[in-house]
């Protein structure tokens, strides 16, 4: 305390010196018992003959403080809560390494208080339906695969259709629709008005590329005069603003921006939004099931075996040819395995460590529209002018990695040439086999019947093939759309429609409700067998 009779200045330097010394450090009883604390003291022998870790009664209160401080210091206790999922790369690592204990490697020990009981699934017994190492199957469909079966062949034999105008380069926008006017299954939803009778964006001055392509296609195959596909070449840039009209462009992109467009039209049609939609989902439209399938990529550790899949969905194949007199071996080039070492080496998700590994890809479903494009242009544009044969019956089954594709074989139906030196310049012309198996030569206005020995003779840029046996389910499929059955239907909306086709009857693709759709337990309809 400051001193009475001493001045202002000594009190001042007196609370100073009083703030600086250590202050009085309060203690209050602790609510638990500090196991740790208890056992840490129990180790080492009192020097003031008490008991191990009891205050001295003899020492000031300062010392008995420092005692309780140093204490609290100590390593505390540890609370261990048991883990909410399994650590499948522990349980990995500890497979690698012998145990010290007398057990099995990575068993658990014996002494320890865990219940042996609770074993936890290792990663080779853990299997489900999502492993990510298998093509991941649709929650539901938006169009019945078994229905394939009945339009993927022509109905009815008929002449040949009539040719297209060319309104301003527009070749190769001609030889591409030829082709797929000529392809059985498009034919057949066309001329059922699959799309159009659902759609409402074509109508009142919109624009549909499903809808204009479904008129065109009725138009040109049941006609023997020249047909102008005005609509489609007037909106052009709506597949793309890379086209313009007027301009010769490569007819591989117009084509594949056009299905692009189909598959979008045909989720449209069925208000779902594209980014809204599992893919997998989106992947089951009549589109799809037309001219899509899935690649696999698979990557093999040669130190543990380990193979890691990943499956990518495609609408068409693009193949290498240098080196490659023919169709059967640029697809062998295309699925020969890849060597992945040194500089390129694996990372190992088992081994842990950068690896030796193989890497191929393979077809794992194949599609019903098999569509090949030859890469015959470099990176400048450049024709590659090698001869490549192509038969007309083909087989995929050395490319294919699918164990429940018994038939792979597929039939030539379309063939698209380019003539010229240059991507941006030069002429394309197709040829299409008629619903009669004859041979047509569709260059631009002008159709002319040819054998098949012309046909093989060109220089093909791209190659189009129908699969001889559609491919399948073998197990009934079970589509969650409630508006399938009449009795399931909301208040406000139109039944499910049946479309007719020239024979069998096919389910239609119908507009979803999308309030039913993310509902918490979704109605299970069995979809009728055709």
């Amino acid at each position: 305390s400051p001193d009475p009779k001493a001045s202002g200045m000594e009190n001042a330097e007196l609370i100073a010196i009083s703030k600086v010394l250590p202050q009085r450090i309060k203690f209050h009883k602790a609510r638990r018992i500090d196991t740790m604390a208890e056992i840490s003291s129990k180790k080492y022998v009192a020097i003031n003959g008490g008991k191990p870790g009891s205050p001295d009664p003899k020492a000031s209160g300062m010392e008995n403080a420092e005692l309780i401080a140093i204490s609290k210091v100590l390593p505390q206790r540890i609370k261990f809560h048991k883990a909410r999922r399994i650590d499948t790369m522990a349980e990995i690592s500890s497979k690698k390494y012998v145990a010290i204990n007398g057990g099995k490697p990575g068993s658990p020990d014996p002494k320890a208080s865990i219940d042996p009981s609770k074993k936890r699934k290792t990663l080779s017994t853990e299997k489900s339906a999502d492993d990510e190492n298998e093509l991941r199957k649709p929650t539901y469909e938006l169009f019945d695969e078994k229905a394939m079966k009945e339009i993927m062949h022509w109905k009815q034999v008929k002449r040949i259709g009539g040719g297209l105008n060319n309104l301003g380069n527009t070749c190769f926008l001609n030889a591409a629709l030829q082709c797929l006017s000529y392809t059985a299954p498009l034919a057949n939803i066309s001329a059922a008005k699959l799309h159009s009778q659902h759609c409402s964006a074509g109508g009142k001055g919109g624009f549909c590329i499903f809808c204009a392509l479904e008129k065109h296609i009725n138009s040109a195959i049941n006609t023997n005069a020249i047909v102008s596909p005005n609509q489609i070449v007037n909106s052009i840039r709506s597949l793309g603003s890379q086209f313009r009209r007027g301009r010769q462009e490569d007819s591989h992109e117009f084509l594949r921006c056009l299905i692009e467009g189909l598959q979008k039209a045909s989720l449209r049609a069925l208000g779902l939004a594209e980014k809204k939609i599992d893919p997998r989902v989106a992947e089951t439209t009549v589109i799809h099931r037309i001219f899509g399938g899935y690649l696999q990529s698979q990557v093999h550790c040669t130190a543990c075996d380990y193979q890691s899949n990943t499956f990518d969905p495609f609408m068409d194949l693009s193949l290498e040819i240098k080196k490659c007199n023919s169709l059967e071996k640029a697809f062998a080039h295309f699925t020969k395995v890849e060597i992945l070492d040194e500089r390129n080496k694996y990372k190992c998700p088992r081994c842990l460590k950068m690896v030796k590994a193989q890497k191929r890809f393979t077809i794992r479903q194949c599609p019903n529209i098999l569509t090949v494009q030859l890469k015959r242009f470099n990176i400048f544009g450049g024709k590659i002018r090698d001869v490549v044969s192509f038969p007309e019956q083909l087989d995929l089954a050395p490319y294919i990695s699918d164990p429940n594709e018994h038939d792979a074989t597929y039939t030539l139906y379309g063939v698209l040439v380019h003539a010229g030196g240059h991507s941006g310049s030069g002429h394309y012309y197709s040829f299409v086999k008629s619903s009669g198996n004859f041979w047509y030569n569709m260059d631009d206005s002008h159709v002319t019947q040819v054998s098949p020995k012309v046909v093989q003779q060109q220089q093909a840029y791209m190659l189009f093939y129908a699969k001889n046996q559609p491919r399948n389910c073998s197990t009934p499929v079970q589509v969650e759309n409630e508006i399938s059955q009449k009795s399931q239907v909301p208040k406000g909306k139109s039944p499910a429609k049946e479309t007719k086709l020239p024979g069998p009857k096919i389910i239609s693709e119908t507009p979803v409700n999308k309030k039913s759709m993310q509902a918490k337990s979704p109605v299970k309809v069995q979809v009728e067998s055709v």
